[in-house]
């Protein structure tokens, strides 16, 4: 779920939305994209406020590092929180969109430590621009080649990638992701389009765009698609962010 930060009315019902919507789903984990930390008195974590409210006890994060939001109170990042402890966390800093350091890119690499043994996770954003699939295509080369080298420390043999990575599933991106990982919602829905960002919310009203699907949830082979749905993709009163979350039931 890409969150949008803190802005767009956050506090005043976009975080009630999401909470709500959150809660009708068994959820053990959940990553996010555009999450934030605001250095206040007290420090506000959103994606930990999102997990105390759902019943996730467990979150870390990682922060993007844009200069420009290193000298304010708020840090934009990426973050999981999750039913099971966390461990082996590492971020991932990748190379930058085309604005360069301004639009600084990273991916968080960490170990849930389930009932089942460890299930490892890697959860990342990509540049946004539709004329940067190559910076995409290497960013995403970057952590598949780190994936295989088990980044956790020791092998997993669980392990999911997922995030806002802003391509569409004919990229080269996708497909290059495709090859090695199962797409759950592809797997679910073959023929349906899954948009994930839509024209019609008012949180994107007057960008030049077009329906796509370009957030996703990947599984190593071994793993079973129970289910996988678009999900906050409805105002309850509001939507929730400017993107629709993305909920699969895996089984290995």
């Amino acid at each position: 779920m890409n969150l949008k930060g803190i802005g767009s009315s956050w506090f005043e019902n976009r975080a009630a939305a999401l909470i709500d919507g959150l809660r009708r789903h068994e959820l053990d984990l959940v990553c996010f994209q555009e999450s934030t930390i605001r250095q206040d008195t007290p420090i506000y974590n959103q994606a930990r406020e999102i997990g105390a409210a759902i019943g996730l006890e467990h979150s870390v994060f990682s922060p993007y590092g844009n200069p420009a939001e290193m000298i304010t109170q708020d840090q934009g990042g990426i973050a999981l929180i999750s039913r099971f402890a966390i461990s082996d966390v590492r971020g991932r800093r990748l190379p930058p969109g085309h604005r360069g350091p301004s639009d600084s890119r990273s991916a968080l690499f960490a170990s849930l430590h389930t009932p089942r043994g460890k299930l490892g996770v890697v959860t990342t954003h990509l540049s946004w621009r539709p004329e940067e699939a190559e910076i995409r295509l290497m960013q995403m080369g970057i952590l598949l080649r780190e994936l295989s080298k088990a980044p956790w420390g020791q092998a997993v043999d669980k392990y999911v990638l997922l995030g806002d990575l802003n391509a569409v599933a004919e990229e080269p991106v996708i497909q290059t992701v495709s090859e090695r990982m199962t797409d759950a919602y592809r797997t679910a829905h073959p023929n349906e389009p899954g948009h994930t960002w839509s024209i019609l919310n008012p949180l994107n009203r007057g960008l030049d765009s077009v329906d796509r699907r370009i957030d996703y949830i990947f599984s190593d082979r071994s793993a079973s698609v129970r289910k996988c749905e678009v999900i906050l993709d409805r105002p309850a009163p509001v939507y929730p962010s400017d993107h629709f979350g993305v909920f699969a039931e895996l089984e290995w």
